[in-house]
């Protein structure tokens, strides 16, 4: 779970993606409701997100775009 507020959401294949202020975006199993990654941008805050052609991209804080590997949980 979060440690923080959650600040968006988004439904993406069989998962439920979850940004928060703790600066993680959580991918959840929609069955299961477990969580099964994290990603985290250890540079700056995430501040939102969006999928597009099965990739996550991120805008933080820093004015930096981030466009993610989900398989490997990098950025």
């Amino acid at each position: 779970e979060h440690h923080q507020r959650i600040l968006s959401f988004d439904v993406w294949k069989n998962q439920l993606l979850s940004l928060s202020f703790d600066s993680e975006i959580r991918i959840w199993n929609y069955e299961t409701k477990r969580c099964e990654k994290v990603l985290k941008d250890l540079q700056d805050i995430i501040s939102c997100f969006c999928i597009l052609n099965n990739q996550i991209i991120t805008g933080s804080h820093n004015g930096k775009i981030g466009l993610w590997d989900v398989e490997k949980s990098t950025c």
